[in-house]
């Protein structure tokens, strides 16, 4: 399925500052993925197994921090324990955003996560179109069982969250106004590694660095989507050379920061 339109971006951060005004772009995307930016600039991508097309432009001048924000899906898994040794190796945070079921199946991955300083969120339970966006309410009940298993663990719940293949197209305003009502902040992204569909650490890092290159040209702050794979885990060292060389400073997501969300346009 193919969705065509134009989308506002709403809140996306400029490293420690916030973007205040409204941000409109056009963005083809497919099926399940979407990596919007600000403002008009069309990429054309040929390749079919791309699901998403960017669109970026202008913010405002970066301040004297080059913040960057890693963030992990679906985990924890049998990898998350490779990618937090590559984070502590290289003094980097990042900020996870698990299942309810994996929280349970790995509780001292996410302790250890809690631990080492990274922030954590809730990304629901079941990962399916069909049944997590079915009304409003079995939106915000998966949300709050995930929570209530990372309480179980950690001893604390989170306002973090992130929505499975993001917020756009399937967050209704009904479901937005719910999720608001009951505290939670929602991310999405602005950078897909796109570790879930390619196969190679170096293809990961060549698609993280062409984004990248397309975001700082605007200076805009980069908010990069992984997942807890292999092939991320394989590829974080490379990433976080990149960035490093670049004089990014490895940042968490907090809860006083405007999040960076895809939004319809009006």
């Amino acid at each position: 399925m193919l969705f065509l339109g134009s989308y506002e971006l709403g809140g996306i951060i400029n490293n420690q500052s916030t973007l205040k005004n409204a941000i409109v772009l056009t963005v083809t995307a497919q099926e399940k993925r979407v990596i919007p930016s600000v403002n008009i600039l069309k990429t054309n991508q040929t390749s079919p197994a791309k699901k998403a097309l960017a669109a970026i432009t202008e913010s405002n001048a970066l301040e004297e921090i080059k913040n960057v924000y890693l963030t992990f899906d679906d985990g924890p898994t049998k990898y998350t324990e490779e990618i937090l040794d590559t984070l502590l190796e290289n003094q980097a945070k990042a900020t996870f955003f698990p299942l309810k079921n994996n929280i349970d199946r790995y509780p001292q991955i996410v302790k250890r996560i809690v631990r080492e300083g990274n922030a954590i969120g809730c990304h629901g339970v079941t990962h399916d179109v069909t049944q997590f966006y079915a009304t409003p309410n079995t939106t915000l009940n998966e949300i709050l069982s995930c929570n209530q298993s990372l309480s179980d663990v950690t001893g604390n719940t989170s306002k973090l969250i992130r929505v499975p293949f993001g917020s756009y197209p399937y967050m209704k305003e009904s479901h937005r106004e719910l999720i608001n009502n009951a505290g939670f902040i929602m991310w999405d992204w602005n950078i897909d590694s796109e570790d879930w569909t390619l196969t190679s650490d170096d293809q990961v890092k060549n698609s993280v660095e062409t984004q990248l290159a397309q975001l700082a040209k605007k200076n805009i702050t980069p908010v990069i989507l992984f997942h807890d794979k292999k092939v991320t885990s394989e590829a974080l060292e490379l990433i976080i050379k990149l960035l490093d060389d670049q004089d990014y400073t490895f940042s968490t997501i907090t809860e006083d920061l405007t999040p960076l969300q895809f939004r319809p346009a009006d």
